[in-house]
């Protein structure tokens, strides 16, 4: 998965987002199997609110397209950082001390450095 390079079209090994609503979407990896609980690989199928999806029937479609699930259906995109961050479980994120220093380090961070942090998009310096 790159967020620097888009692509037209959906190949096997891609990373796609699943927009179901703009509260609902998944981010899942165009794979031919997968591996169940008891250790056996089985075709990929996809569950959702509006059904399933075979996930390697996603191979050639383009991105944006509506693709249909067995109750309904469903938009597939390419990743971007901010539909990225929107599909993570948990969109906060701790920063320990050891990795303080080194953000300020890598920062260049000075006594007197002004810094304002926007939460989302991230640090700026002034």
């Amino acid at each position: 998965m790159s967020f620097k390079a888009t692509k037209e079209f959906i190949e096997e090994g891609d990373t796609v987002i699943l927009y179901l609503s703009p509260s609902k979407m998944h981010s899942i990896v165009v794979q031919p199997k997968i591996e169940n609980k008891r250790g056996e690989l089985v075709d990929y199928t996809f569950q959702t609110l509006y059904g399933a999806l075979k996930v390697m029937s996603l191979v050639g479609e383009k991105y944006g397209s509506k693709v249909q699930l067995t109750k309904g259906y469903a938009f597939v995109l390419q990743p971007t950082p901010e539909l990225w961050t929107a599909t993570l479980p948990h969109r906060t994120q701790i920063i320990y001390t050891p990795d303080i220093s080194l953000i300020v380090h890598l920062l260049g961070l000075v006594p007197g450095s002004i810094v304002v942090e926007s939460g989302y998009v991230g640090a700026f310096l002034l």
